[in-house]
């Protein structure tokens, strides 16, 4: 038969479901198969093909007794059932709306033959069979609808026939859809379904709420954090703020293997609760990956692409000093090809979103080229994308005021040599210069990196001290507008930054991982919804960071005074 051979060869199902359907389709034909010798016309084919594809049941029992029952509801005038619930009574599902077969239109088919259905009847139909399921109930009949579309976020209204049973109910044929609102008649559902209709009801409840005690012993997880919100509410530095017993195998000063970076120890000076979060309990944000019309690359991936197009232009500039005139041509070239190479991994939203970005990125080539022109006059790159303790490469160690030493890794954007042979680390920053200051160096521990990274690069590269005097941020952007932040690494500067890194490891060692004491630290902080610094009472907090019994809050305080 044609059905069975289409249907083997050319259907491809989507899922279990349709896999069962073709089964089960396949299975009937095969049993018309003795039968297919009788001649019919061809109506007469589709006509008995479609009505055996209507009486086949996939995935689905017969009415059982004992067993909720789900139907049409124009099936419901044959079942009488003792309870029966009409569900999805608002007025855009039912009665629903009007349409005509564009082919052949109700004015075309009353012309053609008045036997023929108009679809504007539909509507009346569907209601003259609903009216047929309630007059044929005997048992209790309940109505319902659902009065908010979450898709949409609007509230939804009842059909009319939902006002038309109220009206029925209270014997009063003038009542409104205000009075619906309002009355006593209409409730929300008093049964949970399920364990989501429990919360939410909890959610949403006046005053306080109090739950069961035998709820509770169900659920171990909920008689932790009432524990932990108690202990959070007192006055004390407890283990749910970050006062935790910490092994001494944790301390890099003890654990060689251990390996810090600049970034892990600005996160624990910037707050060492976070610190705690990330580094010790390894936990880790989820990734929220989103669609952005209005933007192509993240400012990662900005920075990345800025980066390779610095570090590709001076590989290929050679011994040459840049210059606007001579090169501006090339870095353009350059960053037109970086752009390109990007824009296939990563697909633009749009052409106008693409052109937008591109001139930022070729406007910030331009500026590094023309502050480059000048910085080199005194200046001559050394090397690009230095690394250590990374990729298989040796860490550098750096020996703290107590004579110990920690490893530390990192990866410097570029190292540049003076005339007078003294080194200058550069990192590029493709952000805003917002949080630079050329008076506060460290800005209370938060900015390590041009620290680490000279007595990083002096170690590694068995240099005397000092031969690194300085390092920079240096933001060649439209936004930082070529500006240079210069730490100069004296020795004072060296001195206080070897007192700060001592400090934060010691609040390693203690197991004191306070809360920051500036909230301006978690405006872009990973973890906000998990450590909930906003939900704590300023007085409590306070409470908890004087504690006299914590001296690695106290470490932590002596970071704070250094700018």
């Amino acid at each position: 038969m044609q059905y069975s051979t289409f249907l083997r060869n050319y259907f491809k199902g989507f899922s279990s479901h349709d896999e069962n359907a073709k089964t089960v389709i396949l299975e009937e034909i095969d049993k018309l198969r003795p039968y297919c010798d009788e001649t019919i016309n061809k109506y007469e084919g589709f006509r008995k093909v479609n009505d055996l594809l209507l009486s086949i049941i996939v995935n689905q029992s017969l009415p059982k007794p004992g067993h909720l029952h789900v139907t049409s509801y124009k099936k419901g005038v044959y079942v009488n059932r003792k309870n029966v619930f009409i569900i999805g009574l608002d007025n855009k599902k039912f009665p629903g709306g009007i349409t005509e077969d564009p082919l052949l239109l109700d004015e075309e088919r009353t012309k053609l033959n008045n036997g023929l259905p108009l679809l504007q009847d539909d509507g009346g139909e569907r209601l003259y069979n609903m009216l047929q399921v309630i007059a044929n109930t005997e048992g209790e009949l309940t109505v319902s609808y659902c009065n908010f579309d979450v898709l949409n976020n609007r509230a939804v209204s009842p059909a009319h026939i939902f006002l038309q049973c109220f009206r029925m109910k209270t014997n009063n044929p003038y009542s409104d859809f205000k009075d619906l609102k309002f009355s006593p008649y209409v409730e929300d559902a008093t049964v949970n379904i399920d364990k989501k209709d429990f919360w939410n009801r909890q959610l949403v409840a006046e005053g306080p709420i109090v739950l069961d005690q035998q709820l509770l012993e169900s659920h171990e997880n909920l008689i932790y954090g009432m524990a932990a919100d108690v202990q959070r509410g007192t006055g004390e530095f407890t283990a749910y703020d970050g006062h935790v017993s910490v092994n001494e195998l944790l301390d890099p000063r003890i654990n060689n293997d251990i390996t810090m970076s600049a970034g892990k120890l600005e996160k624990l000076a910037q707050c060492p609760y976070a610190y705690f979060l990330q580094e010790i309990l390894k936990i880790r944000p989820i990734e929220d990956i989103t669609y952005d019309e209005n933007s192509w690359l993240s400012a990662a991936e900005r920075g990345s692409l800025l980066h390779q197009i610095f570090e590709l232009f001076y590989k290929e500039l050679g011994n040459e000093k840049p210059n606007v005139q001579q090169h501006e041509e090339k870095i353009i070239s350059i960053a037109n090809k970086l752009i390109l190479e990007q824009k296939e991994l990563i697909p633009p939203p749009s052409e106008r979103v693409l052109k937008r970005e591109e001139r930022d990125i070729l406007l910030c080539s331009k500026i590094f080229l023309k502050e480059e022109e000048i910085y080199c006059e005194h200046y001559d790159p050394e090397d690009f994308e230095y690394t250590f303790g990374l990729e298989g490469i040796a860490p550098a160690s750096i020996t703290l005021p107590s004579g110990e030493s920690i490893n530390v890794a990192g990866k410097i954007d570029r190292i540049d040599k003076s005339k007078d042979g003294h080194y200058h680390i550069i990192d590029y920053k493709t952000g805003s210069t917002y949080n630079y200051h050329d008076k506060k160096p460290f800005k209370g521990g938060r900015q390590l990196q041009h620290f680490i990274y000279a007595l990083a690069i002096e170690q590694h590269l068995h240099l005397d001290e000092g031969t690194v005097y300085e390092s920079s941020y240096y933001f060649p952007t439209a936004k930082g507008l070529g500006e240079r932040y210069t730490r100069k690494q004296d020795e004072r500067l060296r001195e206080t930054g070897l007192t700060i890194l001592e400090k934060l490891i010691d609040i390693i060692r203690h197991g004191h991982f306070t809360m920051t004491d500036d909230e301006n630290d978690c405006k872009f902080c990973d973890y906000k919804k998990l450590c909930r610094r906003s939900n704590y009472n300023q007085n409590v907090l306070q409470m908890k960071q004087m504690s006299n019994d914590a001296e690695g809050i106290r470490k932590f305080k002596g970071v704070r005074i250094y700018e």
